[in-house]
């Protein structure tokens, strides 16, 4: 019986082989994004930032752009764990990739009873664009988070929320009011140019005011104001 002897050769072979399938998995998405959640979550905040000695959010969002919508599945499997902190940064994520395969999932989380969670989820939602998220955040209008309910739905641009944002433009809150009217030159057509006009008139607030020229603008550069 002959032996088979092994040369140094394929020994530095094999060693080579198995620190890179190391590196595949680790490199993984379903791996990786885990640990960049987890790097995201333990950054301090305040002034003991300058002594902190891990990589700085730049860094660690470009490793998120390195893996694109690769990353989605992993992110997801985040959203619907019951860690808080990872939900939102995971929502934040999933709404800069803009895959409409976190639709409905950011869709489950949007009334789990966590205010940060929803308040990513729907902006998440506004950011991906899709019209499958319009009845989901109507109700939300009511909600204490009602400006970004009303920025996402005017990004997604679905005219079936054109109606149920209206009503904002009077309330008390300034974000409300700023987005709603924001909101009304995506969506309004030649209707909304008076209301438009109205708050104009008796708006205070100059962010308002200037949200309310730029939705005319808008308006205008649809077709919607014709000049006379």
């Amino acid at each position: 019986m002959r032996c088979r002897w092994k040369s140094p050769s394929n020994k530095l072979f094999i060693s080579v082989s198995i620190v890179l399938l190391a590196y595949l998995w680790l490199e993984s998405p379903s791996q990786k994004v885990p640990r960049l959640v987890w790097e995201l979550k333990n950054r301090p905040g305040g002034h003991i930032d300058i002594l902190w000695i891990g990589r700085p959010d730049s860094w660690i969002q470009a490793d998120f752009d390195r893996l694109g919508k690769r990353a989605v599945p992993a992110l997801i499997k985040i959203l619907e764990s019951n860690d808080l902190t990872g939900q939102y940064l995971a929502a934040g994520q999933l709404g800069r990739l803009g895959d409409q395969r976190a639709v409905e999932p950011l869709i489950s989380v949007l009334n789990l009873g966590d205010s940060v969670v929803s308040k990513w989820a729907m902006a998440a939602l506004g950011d991906i664009g899709d019209n499958r998220a319009v009845d989901h955040l109507i109700p939300l209008l009511k909600g204490e988070n009602r400006w970004i309910a009303a920025e996402a739905l005017g990004k997604i641009g679905d005219k079936r929320a054109y109606e149920s944002i209206i009503p904002l433009v009077k309330d008390s809150d300034v974000y409300a009011r700023a987005h709603a009217v924001e909101a009304i030159g995506c969506l309004g057509d030649e209707k909304a140019v008076d209301l438009l006009h109205e708050v104009l008139r008796m708006e205070r607030d100059e962010w308002v005011r200037g949200m309310a020229m730029n939705s005319l603008q808008e308006l205008k550069d649809r077709g919607m104001i014709t000049e006379k």
